[in-house]
C-alpha cells in the first residue's frame, strides 16, 4: 500500500476520486469513480491498524500517548526494535507515516 504524508492514497492506487473519499468526501460528492472494494477496503485497513495502535498505547502507559491520541513515534520505536534484521524497507520515516495515517483514520472513524 502506498500512503502519502497526508494520509491520502497515492493516485496510482485508486485514482483521484478515491483520494477525495479518503479526504472526507462521500460517494455522491465524489462521483461514479468510487469503488466499494478498492478504497473502502484500504480505509478499513487503516482504521483497523489505528485501533490496534490505540489499544497498544492504552496497554503500555502514558508515554505511549500524545494527549488523547496514541504516540506514533513511541509505537514505531517498539516496532523497529521488534523487526528481524533480515527484514528490509521498514525504515523509521516510512513506519511513522503509516502509523500516523492509521491513527488519523481511526480518529476520523471515532468522530463519525
Amino acid at each position: 500500500m502506498g500512503f502519502g504524508n497526508n494520509g491520502l492514497a497515492k493516485a496510482n492506487l485508486h485514482g483521484a476520486n478515491d483520494q477525495k473519499v479518503l479526504a472526507g468526501g462521500d460517494r455522491e460528492s465524489v462521483g461514479a469513480g468510487f469503488t466499494d472494494s478498492g478504497i473502502t477496503d484500504e480505509l478499513r485497513i487503516l482504521e483497523s491498524f489505528g485501533l490496534l495502535a490505540e489499544l497498544y498505547a492504552n496497554q503500555h502507559g502514558p508515554e505511549y500517548r500524545n494527549g488523547a491520541k496514541p504516540n506514533a513515534t513511541r509505537i514505531v520505536e517498539d516496532m523497529l526494535n521488534a523487526i528481524p534484521d533480515d527484514v528490509t524497507n521498514m525504515g523509521e520515516r516510512k513506519l511513522k507515516s503509516h502509523v500516523g495515517d492509521a491513527i488519523k483514520a481511526w480518529e476520523r472513524k471515532k468522530r463519525r
